[in-house]
């Protein structure tokens, strides 16, 4: 685009997320990505163990800490704060995003789910 400018430059670092769940885009992930965000729909939590590893294994391979890369989750009110502990105890999902509008969930997950999978987690 002619007269096109640059900016305005980004006030902090903007970190790169992928929403992968096949093997190529897992290694991708592992490899060059900062995040990693999929739902329960497309990734149920019995698959997420083995797709963390395969990210774990590219980032290993590439030189990268593992742990760097951000693992990220969509969620429903069903999860309960047992289910979520064990989600960030064996895949390493730090983030839990709820995915909903409903004021009653978004205050009951908030309000108990939340404080309960931090006491859960150490």
């Amino acid at each position: 685009m002619t007269g096109a400018k640059p900016g305005p430059v980004p006030v902090s670092e903007v970190e790169i997320w992928l929403g992968a769940y096949k093997p190529r885009m897992l290694r991708l992930t592992g490899t060059k990505a900062d995040g990693w965000l999929v739902s329960a729909g497309g990734a149920p939590p019995e698959t997420l163990g083995p797709m963390t590893a395969a990210i774990d294994a590219a980032a290993e391979e590439a030189g990268r800490d593992p742990c760097t890369i951000r693992r990220m989750y969509n969620v429903t009110s069903e999860f309960g704060s047992r289910d979520l502990a064990k989600l960030h105890l064996d895949c390493g999902i730090s983030t839990f995003i709820l995915m909903t509008d409903d004021a009653a969930e978004i205050q009951r997950f908030a309000g108990e789910i939340a404080p309960m999978v931090r006491e859960l987690v150490p």
